[in-house]
């Protein structure tokens, strides 16, 4: 529950490297810095509530 914490308290910093990067253009990444975040937060959710039924 931490994890989804922290990564909630550093989307700011995610939004504001992708506005820097121009959504990760200048850098090496296939996906925008505040997109990573998200998944992460969205999967680490999903398994501290295991929103999909399994055991």
């Amino acid at each position: 529950m931490a994890h989804i914490a922290v990564d909630t308290a550093t989307m700011p910093v995610a939004l504001a490297a992708d506005i820097v990067t121009l959504g990760g253009e200048l850098t090496d990444r296939h996906e925008p810095y505040a997109v990573s975040k998200a998944k992460s937060i969205a999967e680490k959710a999903e398994s501290l509530f295991n929103i999909d039924g399994d055991q």
